[in-house]
């Protein structure tokens, strides 16, 4: 335990940076549309039909994949680790230096 109490801010960053690449790897990876099933290759339903259940065409609407979606999500726990991190890590710093003008005690 003492390891990793002593490699903490390495271990975080490697995580972070780990979960962010494959994140990304998974991102270029997966499709990037999905289908929505079976009903929207009927070639039977007319205009009309599709505009009155909804049309899947419709600007602004886009269906995306699941795996899109979940390398989207394990790329921003990453990069929201490496931040912390790296914050953590700047703080300490920070909180390690003298400060001007301050009296050390001996």
């Amino acid at each position: 335990m003492r390891l990793v109490r002593e490699n903490l801010y390495p271990l975080a960053v490697a995580l972070g940076a780990l979960l962010l690449a494959v994140g990304a790897i998974v991102v270029v990876r997966a499709p990037t549309w999905a289908t929505a099933g079976w009903f929207t290759s009927t070639s039977t339903a007319t205009s009309a039909e599709a505009v009155a259940v909804g049309s899947l065409d419709t600007p602004g609407f886009q269906m995306v994949s699941t795996e899109l979606l979940w390398g989207l999500g394990v790329g921003a726990s990453g990069l929201v680790v490496l931040v912390a991190a790296l914050a953590h890590e700047a703080g300490v710093r920070r909180g390690r230096r003298a400060r001007p003008g301050a009296t050390t005690q001996a």
